[in-house]
């Protein structure tokens, strides 16, 4: 009996990690170019950032 216990502790352990596998597995991965376009745009998106909480300039 002591091993079907711990048989049903593994088994809820291990589903949310069966069920992160097979949602990640559901997401297609990006290109290499849309790596770079990704990059890019958050790039921008922090200089943006840093304009706003400088009163729009940037640092030297």
């Amino acid at each position: 009996e002591p091993l079907n216990d711990l048989s049903n502790v593994f088994d809820a352990a291990s589903d949310p990690v069966r069920m992160y596998l097979r949602e990640i597995g559901q997401v297609p991965l990006l290109s290499a170019d849309d790596e770079v376009r990704l990059a890019k745009a958050i790039n921008k998106g922090m200089e943006a950032e840093e304009r706003l909480s400088n009163n729009g300039s940037l640092p030297p």
